[in-house]
């Protein structure tokens, strides 16, 4: 776990070199392609003579190196799928930036790990520590640990300016950057430590303890089809909110739609909240909705897509919204509106006859010239916005909300704060071609923006559940048990 500039992707080529001389099969992985794609051309540079001598093949689509006749190989992987080289046998797995690999205790027990088995390999994880990801840090505590159940692995750590080869002016810029960060990033990103979780929003206790309590694989992974013929033809059906108008289809590997509970539409004797963060559509951030039911507070539905533009985000979310259903028609939708993405998609979303929009009082740009007509969805800036999040923070804390999605839990250590008390999400890099799997906070604010409309539910009368293994106290039989969602 090193600093920036360390010298991380030299280590990892010499390593390979190595390795892939002496016959070795080797998987080689990143966070996304994109942090895959700097590492291949130094690879090909290095085996240059070789591969124009026609003695070492390359297959550029499936980032592939290898000696014909000879066993070794190299095999680059995306960590932002679900089952990265499941299958495969390696002598190495090398995982490059591990820190921004989300989940990555989960993604090392269940899919690389069993990579090493037939071959007895072994694995190397390098990286910065980040404070979105706190995996790694956790794994580097495992190679310092005492424990017999950790003998197998050894932690090792590096400064910026351990490396001998920075030039003078590297090394005054990063003096420079110590007087100019905060504390905590610079220990992050230049000494190769773990940031102080006194800057959390929401803090890894509590994110570790509502993932054992809450956290589940979703019972369903698919895509959605809106029945038609043509265009015109999609909308009438949406705009009669006709459940048969809609189609989910599973794709447990690249579906955008996660579901938690009983297969098929959620109990319809319930009502439910869908927030939405709505981005661009130009695949830097995701544009996210998560599903809450407002009796019970569990998380129902998430949706994650990058590349969504807002008006066709609006057709999703109507036709989301019309499927979750509930007791009074459609579910409440409640967007983020303000910003061009969420203004968009507010009127498109009122254009195609959606029922059910949260309304807001006066605030900001309106939709109409009637100065009186309430605005829709949450207008959102730093007071409202953290107070939003306060909310759902703190009813998460007190289980009131209770998040399924691992996805979420984990993008909600982005949020922390600032040095001038202000709550920010942290940027995860500063390279442009990051994609938007890695975390960006962007389910946080689908999540609270569902809890934000959940809790503004009028009361709902539920049957009392039976309470199993004892008599029910009769000063509560036969009555009925009025649940409020508020904090």
């Amino acid at each position: 776990m090193c600093g920036r500039r360390w010298g991380k992707s030299v280590l990892i080529l010499m390593i390979c070199m190595a390795a892939f001389r002496d016959g070795a099969k080797i998987g080689l992985c990143c966070p996304t392609y994109q942090y895959f794609d700097l590492l291949w051309r130094m690879l090909l540079e290095i085996l240059r003579p070789l591969i124009d001598a026609g003695v070492c093949k390359t297959n550029e689509s499936k980032k592939l190196i290898w000696f014909p006749g000879l066993p070794g190989v190299i095999e680059g992987w995306s960590l932002d799928s679900d089952n990265p080289a499941r299958g495969r046998d390696y002598d190495w797995v090398i995982v490059e930036e591990a820190g921004m690999v989300s989940g990555l205790v989960d993604t090392w027990n269940q899919a690389l790990r069993p990579t090493l088995l037939d071959r007895h390999g072994r694995a190397l994880f390098v990286g910065t520590p980040k404070i979105v990801t706190p995996d790694l840090p956790t794994m580097f505590k495992w190679g310092q640990s005492d424990e017999a159940r950790y003998s197998e692995w050894k932690a090792f750590s590096g400064r910026s300016m351990d490396n001998p080869y920075l030039d003078p002016k590297s090394k005054a810029d990063i003096e420079m950057a110590r007087l100019s960060m905060p504390e905590w990033q610079f220990l992050q990103e230049y000494e190769g430590i773990p940031s102080d979780v006194i800057t959390a929003f929401f803090t890894k206790a509590m994110l570790d303890q509502h993932k054992r309590a809450y956290s589940m694989d979703p019972t369903f992974r698919g895509t959605l089809e809106i029945k038609g013929e043509s265009a015109s033809d999609k909308q009438y059906a949406l705009s009669q909110n006709s459940i048969d108008a809609i189609k989910l289809t599973s794709d447990p590997f690249n579906g955008t739609i996660r579901l938690w509970g009983p297969p098929g539409r959620p109990r319809q004797d319930r009502t439910y909240s869908l927030g939405v963060d709505v981005s661009a559509g130009v695949g830097s951030s995701n544009t996210t909705m998560v599903a809450i039911d407002d009796v019970t507070g569990e998380q129902v539905l998430e949706y994650a897509d990058s590349r969504v533009l807002p008006e066709r985000a609006a057709q999703v979310a109507h036709a989301l919204g019309v499927y979750l259903g509930g007791r009074d028609g459609p579910c409440k939708i409640n967007p983020e509106a303000n910003g061009g993405a969420g203004e968009t998609f507010v009127q498109s979303l009122l254009r195609g006859d959606y029922p059910n929009v949260v309304k807001r009082k006066k605030r900001g740009v309106t939709y109409s010239a009637d100065a009186s007509r309430p605005e829709y969805g949450f207008w959102s800036d730093h007071t409202s916005k953290e107070a939003m999040l306060s909310a759902f923070r703190q009813a998460m804390i007190g289980g009131h909300c209770q998040i399924r999605s691992t996805k979420l839990l984990e993008e909600c250590a982005t949020y922390q704060i600032d040095d001038h008390g202000r709550l920010v999400s942290v940027s995860i890099s500063d390279d442009p071609t990051e994609l938007a799997s890695a975390p960006h906070g962007d389910r946080v604010i689908a999540g609270g923006l569902a809890w934000d409309a959940a809790r503004m539910s009028a009361p709902v009368e539920v049957d009392l559940p039976q309470i199993p293994h004892r008599e029910i106290p009769e000063s509560v039989k036969d009555k009925r048990l009025t649940a409020r969602l508020r904090v």
